[in-house]
């Protein structure tokens, strides 16, 4: 036997009648209400149900519009893509036009870049020949002056001399001619037997007083004054020098040769030749007088 007074619990007590009748009529209003609750409920489902029954159809038009719209709008968004397309299609094919175009005059533009630089070198090769042509001529053009000059000094100083000597020979003819008259006046011409008559007398005046009308001068007067006189032998004049300093000098620069070393022409026609192969778009010149014009077409 179980003595634990822990584990003890009171029976209930027995409801009376009074307590039964109360619990009933509870209970019957319990039921009233939950009736009336379901009532309530039932009522507000078939409600409901007619709502979602609305919605329902509400949401399968909204459905097909949204459908409909949707498919407007996806078919103006290909018609729109497909214009974008054929804009994007036309682009591409200008830029291909315009980059083939760039291409060819990048092609045609390298073509003639070197062929300029292949003319460059050619013409740097050709200014340098005609460089060591000038430094050569300007030598012998100033060798060519200083003699040049030393003729001139000595000419000068040549005609300076013709001067007194005509200045004497002169006086001297006056002299003689003098001479002849007072001989032909007394009669006594054993000294002088060649006749008067055959004597120069025109040309003892110089027409200007340059080497060549002076030294003709001269040449004449000496003729008229010697011409009573036997001319002496100078052939051994022969053998002595008839040049000067400044003709000598002359002479030598004038048999100096003008060396002027020509550069192979081989360089400058590989350049060339090198340029023109290279580009296919450059036609190569053509030789043609100052007098042609016109177009020049390669046959």
């Amino acid at each position: 036997m179980d003595t634990n007074l822990n584990e003890y619990k009171p029976r209930p007590k027995l409801a009376s009648t009074s307590d039964k009748s109360t619990t009933d009529i509870e209970k019957d209003n319990v039921y009233n209400d939950l009736k009336k609750k379901l009532e309530d409920a039932t009522q507000e489902n078939e409600v409901l149900k007619e709502q979602l029954k609305q919605q329902v159809q509400v949401n399968k038009e909204l459905k097909t519009m949204l459908v409909a719209s949707m498919g407007e709008d996806l078919e103006t968004q290909v018609q729109s893509l497909n214009e974008d397309k054929k804009h994007l299609a036309n682009a591409l094919l200008n830029s291909a036009q315009h980059l083939s175009t760039h291409q060819e005059q990048t092609e045609w533009l390298a073509g003639q870049c070197e062929v300029w630089r292949s003319k460059f070198l050619a013409s740097s090769l050709m200014v340098e020949e005609l460089a060591n042509c000038k430094k050569i001529l300007n030598e012998k053009a100033v060798k060519l002056q200083q003699s040049i000059k030393q003729l001139l000094d000595e000419r000068y100083r040549a005609r300076d001399m013709m001067l007194c000597t005509y200045r004497n020979l002169y006086s001297l003819h006056e002299k003689w001619l003098e001479n002849i008259a007072i001989s032909e006046y007394t009669g006594n011409n054993k000294m002088y037997n060649r006749p008067i008559g055959n004597l120069n007398f025109s040309a003892t005046l110089p027409h200007s007083t340059n080497i060549l009308d002076m030294a003709s001068v001269n040449l004449k007067l000496s003729e008229n004054i010697s011409s009573s006189v036997e001319k002496q032998d100078i052939t051994h004049f022969n053998i002595l020098p008839s040049a000067t300093e400044a003709e000598l000098f002359a002479e030598n620069v004038m048999a100096m040769p003008i060396e002027v070393k020509r550069q192979s022409e081989e360089p400058v026609n590989a350049l060339v030749s090198h340029a023109y192969n290279n580009s296919t778009n450059v036609s190569p010149p053509v030789a043609s007088c100052v007098h042609c014009n016109g177009k020049v077409q390669l046959l």
